[in-house]
């Protein structure tokens, strides 16, 4: 059945009408998301930092040197011998740098990491990360598991973001645990010691053993030696 003229031009004026609100609307829909993705951007883009201060990348290469300082007090001879970032998807979590008498590590030997943390965590987030690596890829009896993780809730305390810690094998069984607060001007502050070998050796496996869940920061950390 054919319309009227009058009829058709209305339809045809009513259809137009809503063809050109739909454009606009997916032309505004496009415009807001193209916003969206710029202002994204630009936020990953940037780095945030504390008014006055400098990237702590930067800051961490430039305490290079007391730290080293620090290291040479326990461990005579001390020299770096790898450092890594480690990242999990799109998180940073911290920089590792090894040391090592001469830059050569040796698993019985003294040695120490520093780790620069990129976020913060508490604690139980700390010792409990920490149990679970040795639980992962070691054969570590569970009541002797217990007994590290209250233990390391000590000796790891709560970090923030630019915070630092050395953990040092002493090389005679003894692993000592030292922080240092960005906040604070002072040296790294011990947090206490664990006298174990079998703890010592578990615990930098974590970052150094031949079964590690992240391979790529081990290479790096040992990017001086032969692997």
């Amino acid at each position: 059945m054919r319309y009227p003229a009058y009829a058709e031009r209305h339809v045809l004026l009513r259809t137009n009408k809503v063809k050109g609100r739909l454009r606009a609307r997916g032309l505004y829909a496009l415009g807001v998301l193209f916003y969206c993705l710029l202002f994204t951007t630009q936020a990953l883009a940037a780095k945030p930092t504390q008014a006055g201060s400098s990237d702590p990348s930067v800051e961490k290469h430039g305490s290079d040197t007391a730290s080293l300082a620090f290291v040479r007090a326990h461990i005579p001879n001390a020299a770096k011998v790898g450092e890594g970032k480690l990242e999990v998807f799109i998180w940073k979590l911290y920089d590792a740098c090894l040391f090592a008498p001469y830059g050569i590590h040796t698993p019985d030997g003294p040695h120490a990491l520093r780790f620069d943390y990129l976020r913060a965590f508490s604690n139980e987030e700390m010792a409990t990360s920490t149990i679970d690596q040795m639980r992962r890829h070691q054969q570590v009896n569970e009541l002797l598991l217990a007994a590290w993780y209250n233990k390391l809730k000590g000796l790891m305390p709560g970090v923030d973001r630019s915070d630092s810690m050395i953990v040092i094998a002493t090389g005679n069984g003894e692993t000592l645990f030292y922080l240092k607060r960005k906040a604070d001007k002072d040296d790294f502050v011990r947090t206490g010691f664990i006298r174990d070998r079998v703890f010592t050796k578990h615990f930098f496996d974590i970052w150094l053993g031949k079964e590690v869940e992240h391979p790529e920061l081990r290479t790096k950390l040992l990017s001086s030696m032969p692997i």
